[in-house]
């Protein structure tokens, strides 16, 4: 399930683009955000070649109120580091 909470999991800033997987089911209130913040809905699996580094940074933004890029640079290398 979908919902605000985990909505930005599958959403791509580059492209504007939400995945929505066929075992996938999306809540009203996770559609009627993806439609404010002008994204447009895709049938399939989110593509495996996104940029990890890119994802972290927007979760550290948006999730977690991370403002300073060093400390966004610092906290992304270490979380790079530790999945590879």
């Amino acid at each position: 399930m979908v919902t605000l909470k985990n909505v930005n999991t599958w959403m791509d800033s580059k492209t504007q683009t939400f995945a929505l997987g066929k075992e996938m089911i999306l809540s009203p209130n996770a559609k009627d955000y993806l439609r404010n913040k002008g994204y447009a809905i895709v049938f399939g699996e989110k593509p495996l070649t996104s940029d990890l580094e890119s994802q972290i940074k927007r979760i550290l933004k948006e999730d977690y109120d991370i403002k300073g890029e060093e400390q966004l640079a610092s906290i992304t290398d270490e979380i790079l580091r530790r999945v590879k």
